[in-house]
């Protein structure tokens, strides 16, 4: 039991070390270093680290000719874009109201509420026109009543 706990951690930290990537600084601005593998892109990169693909050509400029594997790549630290956080839902008058935010879909917003497109459109007929800053109603489980057995939380 003791050697399969011991080559547990082990492997743990072997892994949590795979995706370790260093930091550099360089002319007072900081870097991550991205290590290419294998049928990594410029692009695919970018993406990951959420940066424009222009930004890592202009700190990269070999980069544009194609990459190698095990090349290094610098991506700036202060040319991350920061992901927008999605609007949370409006409780109004007991129903669920969602803001239609650009490029969303009728699928993408059954997905993110756990419900059927159907479902949807049963409540919003107009949704089949979705148009950015439209309000969709979710529909939600009406609860009737407590539940007949409850039991105490263990101490």
């Amino acid at each position: 039991m003791t050697v399969r706990l011991f080559f547990f951690c082990l492997c743990l930290a072997w892994a949590a070390d795979a995706r370790a990537q260093e930091q550099r600084t360089v002319n007072g601005r900081r870097y991550t270093v991205h290590i290419v593998e294998a049928g990594e892109t410029l692009f695919a990169i970018a993406r990951t680290h959420a940066v424009p693909v222009d930004i890592l050509v202009a700190v990269n400029p070999a980069a544009q000719d194609g990459l190698s594997i095990g090349e290094e790549v610098l991506i700036p630290q202060d040319a991350v874009v920061k992901k927008e956080l999605k609007s949370a839902p409006v409780l109004r008058n007991g129903e669920l109201i969602h803001q239609v935010r650009k490029k969303e879909t009728l699928f993408g917003i059954s997905r993110q509420y756990g419900i059927d497109i159907n479902q949807l459109l049963e409540r919003n007929p107009e949704a089949l026109q979705l148009r950015e800053g439209m309000e969709v109603v979710i529909p939600v489980a009406k609860v009737e009543g407590a539940p007949a057995n409850v039991l105490a939380p263990a101490e």
